[in-house]
Order: C-alpha cells, then sequence, then structure tokens
C-alpha cells in the first residue's frame, strides 16, 4: 500500500505495507465437504526433494519479492522516518511432505534463519521488517518404524472413507460417512504421530529486543492446514499432525523470542501476530478479556493468512493503529464480512489466488461486544507488479499455483 500512514510518538512517523502475495495452497485433488467450513482439503504438497535446497529456493524467492518492492517503493523506501513492513502469506515454508523436520538444515533457527536474516541485514533494508509468513516444522528428525506403520494404517483408513464418501449413494449415507470421517480425525490429531509448530518468523536487522528474530506459533489447526489423501507415510497429513499447545494463563506479552506468544515490541511500536484461523477465532481478542497483562495498546496487528480476510470481531489495535492482511489463497473479498469495501483497501491478486487488505482503527474495541470501529486509512493507495521471478528458481517446482505478485 504506496502512501505511508502516520505513526504517532514512534521511532517512525510512518509506516509502509508491501507483501509478497503468492498462492500457498498445495496441488489440490478435490475436496470432502466444504473446504472452508468442516470439510477437508484433498491435495499433495509441492516442493523440492532436498528440503535445504527447498528452503534455500524459497528465499531465494523472498529475496526477489522484497528487492522488487524496494523498486517500487522510490517514494520511500530510503526515508529514514517511515517503516516498511514486508510480509509472506501462511504456509510459504512448508515443502515437499507438508513439514520441515527438526534438523539443522531445515531449522529456521539456524539454516533458514541465516539465510533471513541476511536478506534483512542489507544496508538498503534499514529500515524495513520482514514477516516471512510461516515456516512448519516438526518436531521428529524421521519417523520410526513403529510410526510408519502407524501412519500407513491411518492412511490406509483416510482412503477408505474418502473413498466411500465419494462413492455414497445418497446425502444420508455421506452424511454418515463424513461423521466417519470426522471421527477418524478427531482421533488422529487427539493422539497425534508429529507435533508440528506453524510459525512465523520476523526480523529487523539492529532490533535491541529482538537481535536474531522472533516467532509466532500458530494455536488453532485448521482442516486445511494440512492434506487428508497425500498417500505417504512420510508426509504430514490431516491424520498425523497436530499442534503444539498454546498455555495463554500467563498472557500473550513475548518474553522469549521463541515462545508462542504474539504481541511484543518492537523500536517503540507494539505488534500484534495472528495467523490466519488464530484470527478468525478471536485469539487475542479472548486472551484480552481474560488477562489484563495482555490489554497494551497494539499499534500494529498483523495478519498473515492461507485463507482469511480481516475479521472486525477479532481487531484489536488501538484507536489510530492498523491492520493488515496478506492471503495466500483467495481474491474476492466476502461480502458478508467485515471490514468492507467502505472501511477497508482490499486487493486481490490478478491470479484469484491472494490478496492483501488494510484497514485503520477509528475508536478501539471495548466491551465483549463492542468490536472496533474502522475506516480506510487516509490517501491510501495500492500499487501491484506481477513477480519477477529469478532466473535461477523453477518456481513451479515449488509453488503449486503460480509466482503471485508483489504488493505496495
Amino acid at each position: 500500500m504506496a502512501a505511508p500512514v502516520k505513526v504517532k510518538d514512534r521511532k517512525y512517523e510512518s509506516v509502509v505495507f508491501s507483501a509478497y502475495v503468492v498462492p500457498t495452497i498445495p496441488i489440490l485433488s478435490g475436496a470432502v465437504g466444504d473446504p472452508d467450513g468442516a470439510g477437508y482439503v484433498a491435495g499433495k504438497y509441492v516442493g523440492l526433494d532436498d528440503p535445504k535446497k527447498d528452503i534455500k529456493a524459497r528465499m531465494r524467492l523472498v529475496a526477489a519479492a522484497a528487492d522488487q518492492v524496494y523498486n517500487l517503493a522510490a517514494e520511500t523506501r530510503d526515508d529514514p522516518s517511515i517503516l516498511h513492513i514486508f510480509m509472506v502469506p501462511e504456509f510459504f515454508f512448508r515443502g515437499k511432505t507438508g513439514a520441515y523436520e527438526s534438523s539443522p538444515d531445515q531449522d529456521l533457527t539456524q539454516y533458514g534463519g541465516t539465510i533471513a536474516r541476511e536478506i534483512g541485514d542489507q544496508p538498503k533494508f534499514a529500515n524495513w521488517m520482514f514477516v516471512f509468513g510461516t515456516y512448519l516444522h516438526s518436531d521428529i528428525g524421521a519417523a520410526d518404524s513403529v510410526k510408519r506403520k502407524k501412519a500407513e494404517a491411518r492412511e490406509d483408513l483416510i482412503q477408505a472413507l474418502v473413498r466411500a464418501y465419494e462413492a455414497s449413494p445418497d446425502d444420508d449415507t455421506r452424511e454418515f460417512v463424513f461423521s466417519l470421517l470426522t471421527q477418524a480425525t478427531e482421533f488422529a490429531q487427539s493422539r497425534p504421530l508429529t507435533v508440528v509448530r506453524n510459525s512465523c518468523f520476523i526480523y529487523k536487522q539492529q532490533s535491541s529486543s529482538w537481535p536474531m528474530g522472533l516467532f509466532i506459533d500458530k494455536r488453532f489447526i485448521s482442516h486445511e492446514d494440512f492434506v487428508i489423501s497425500y498417500y505417504s507415510p512420510t508426509a504430514y497429513t490431516e491424520m498425523n499432525v497436530a499442534y503444539p499447545y498454546v498455555d495463554e494463563s500467563s498472557g500473550e506479552l513475548k518474553s522469549e523470542a521463541t515462545d508462542a506468544k504474539s504481541i511484543f515490541s518492537m523500536d517503540g511500536i507494539t505488534f500484534a501476530v495472528e495467523i490466519c484461523l488464530d484470527h478468525r477465532r478471536g485469539r487475542l481478542r479472548m486472551a484480552r478479556e481474560e488477562n489484563e497483562q495482555s490489554r497494551v495498546p497494539v499499534d500494529i496487528q498483523l495478519v498473515p493468512s492461507c485463507g482469511m480476510q480481516l475479521q472486525q470481531p477479532s481487531i484489536i489495535a488501538k484507536t489510530g493503529g492498523f491492520v493488515f492482511n496478506c492471503d495466500g489463497q483467495y481474491a474476492t473479498r466476502d461480502t458478508k464480512a467485515s471490514p468492507d469495501d467502505h472501511t477497508s483497501v482490499f486487493k486481490g491478486s490478478k491470479d484469484g489466488k491472494g490478496h492483501t487488505q488494510l484497514t485503520t482503527v477509528k475508536a478501539e474495541a471495548s466491551a465483549p461486544e463492542q468490536h472496533a470501529t474502522l475506516e480506510i486509512p487516509k490517501d491510501a493507495r495500492v500499487i501491484t507488479a506481477p513477480f519477477s521471478v529469478p532466473s535461477d528458481v523453477n518456481v513451479d517446482q515449488i509453488e503449486a499455483c503460480g509466482a503471485g505478485e508483489v504488493h505496495l
């Protein structure tokens, strides 16, 4: 979003939002039920066979997109009074099996994090904050033989239920089979074979508070987060994955870079981050109602997602604050949702598989039923451009639906 918007009484006077709007969905082969509701996504992840090369190639795309946005931001890019925020959608880093394993070569705090910091540490990005979408990483190195046999059995079960659902002769049978499928996935997620963290990595050079960057973890798992019909015991699917428990009893203020909490300060600005379904479910709105320590004034609320737009009931930014969303799944705003076109700037991608959305808070939320009042930021405008894919990356090998575009 091209025109800088004002941030008062901070190191920065204004902020410019930008994004690499790239589809981050898998190759879809169908759906069981309504994937936007209680249904499931059938498909296959895309990525390079070598996870280390996969991470490097994806970082190369982020670097190229950031360079392209920098070139578009000629009017503001070098102004030390303006903070530039560059964001990537949820699920950008997940690899060919749906999540990276626990090893130095696949760990974003090590190999991937080093590359991310090299991007952010370039002198031209002195006043830029990078929100690297999300990175999915498992708690295991490689599945042992026992887990492999359990995974194979679960995949056999899910395949049988999907076939039965597709062959159902009537609605009653289809509903019955769907209820069995729901029971199977609920059983599997209550007894996961693998715990996967879906983490948003954020980095800004010369940050005294977070010199190596920080992570925000997603709390709520969606039926769209993992596929169900990718038959491979090494893949991360609906039948073998759960997110770790997020303890919010002490509130949502971050104290360590790798804790799961979602509110932090950087350069005198307080940020809140909600990943996709966490935003729809009002994770931070609920936390602030239950925990007084979480009720700090939030200047900027960020929502990286894959299948989500801003939700008025979930907005916690203070009066005069901003809320920005970058999505990697759809480009048409839900006309039943708020903020709408009169209270936000919504820009869908030309490929129909992504968007950005920006709003400002006219009056912050107060009582549980008193939602924030929103409006379009003054003088906000959007510049878009097709993403210029670097010649050394075959984007079709790591993205299912093309290269996307950049928004400023």
